[in-house]
């Protein structure tokens, strides 16, 4: 699902509009949390720093993701991709090593 952006497609995040949510929360629907969900799990890293970084909202964040467990799970495909890019480049680098040696 793709988090909405204002009008103008350069503009941030509203991080307001998820901060309200996270302090409303548990009290929100069914579609607000699972924006809420998407934006914990795929929003930008900044806005998601700035959240963690208010100590009532970090732990309104720690319960959600406690709560729902499953969302932040890493798949095995996400682990599969995580080894083969850490992998590739040090085949590669062996590779060369083997090929070229050190002169």
């Amino acid at each position: 699902m793709t988090l909405s952006r204002s009008a103008d497609p350069a503009a941030p995040y509203e991080r307001a509009h998820f901060e309200n949510l996270l302090r409303r929360y548990p009290e929100i629907d069914a579609e607000a949390l699972t924006t809420l969900l998407d934006f914990l799990a795929d929003g930008p890293i900044i806005d998601l720093g700035h959240i963690k970084g208010d100590p009532t909202l970090a732990a309104i964040t720690a319960r959600v993701k406690q709560e729902h467990p499953a969302r932040f799970r890493t798949t095995p495909i996400q682990h599969l991709r995580q080894w083969a890019l850490l992998l590739i480049p040090f085949i590669a680098i062996c590779w060369y090593v083997w090929d070229y040696g050190v002169h």
